[in-house]
């Protein structure tokens, strides 16, 4: 807009870019990340004082506050905006976004948990994620298919990038289910009795798997609209 990087320091152009939807949702996102560092930073210093588990709790619901606030500011822009279902769309996001991260940010206590803990300790822990992600995880289908309800106008945008990557995130979404599915039934359970390498295994593929969804979804709603070609958003 400015014509010349110069312009990223023009101080009306810096007011105009903070005044925009983008200039929202990127202040609500830093503000959430600063209350994530700060809460967790917190946590750890609490955790090691046993005297002080009030600021622990604090420090929990500071992080948790941040997450959802970070999680949030997706909303503030992007397609969600400008249909006339924004409400729904925008719960549809926030539940969508809030499973996605429960999932991915289970994955590392999982693996450390899986490989330095004892048998036993390791697939009860695995046992209580599986437990509760079995009626989580599928949520991040039904959240994708009611924002495409929304955002689609028909089924001919799936001939177009837009709809492309949306399959490219269906499919990767498939082939995580059945990676889970492992975890659960096969991959899990045998950590009780010690065979933890295909679990760890299975975790960092998942974790490269949601990393390159993630991607695809980062590019889909950056570059593409649902009813148009590049730049159209």
């Amino acid at each position: 807009m400015a014509g010349e990087m110069n312009g990223v320091l023009d101080p009306a152009m810096q007011k105009m870019a903070l005044e925009s939807r983008a200039g929202a949702a990127f202040a609500a996102r830093m503000v959430g990340l600063a209350l994530v560092a700060i809460g967790l930073r917190r946590y750890a210093a609490g955790s090691a004082n046993a005297a002080r588990p009030a600021n622990v709790s604090r420090s929990t619901m500071a992080a948790l506050l941040g997450a959802l606030l970070t999680i949030i500011s997706f909303t503030l822009q992007g397609h969600t905006t400008t249909t006339p279902h924004r409400a729904a769309a925008a719960a549809l996001v926030v539940l969508h976004l809030l499973v996605v991260a429960f999932w991915l940010g289970a994955l590392w206590p999982l693996y450390i948990a899986a490989k330095k803990e004892p048998p036993a300790i390791a697939a009860r822990v695995i046992d209580r994620f599986s437990s509760t992600a079995t009626w989580l995880v599928p949520l991040i289908l039904l959240a994708g298919i009611g924002l495409t309800a929304i955002l689609l106008p028909g089924l001919d945008t799936f001939r177009q990038a837009y709809g492309q990557l949306l399959l490219v995130k269906l499919a990767g979404f498939a082939v995580l289910m059945a990676m889970a599915s492992l975890n659960k039934w096969s991959f899990g359970p045998a950590c009780a009795a010690g065979n933890t390498a295909a679990f760890e295994r299975t975790v960092i593929v998942e974790f490269i798997l949601i990393s390159v969804v993630l991607t695809a979804t980062a590019i889909m709603t950056m570059f593409y609209s649902p009813d148009a070609g590049p730049g159209a958003a």
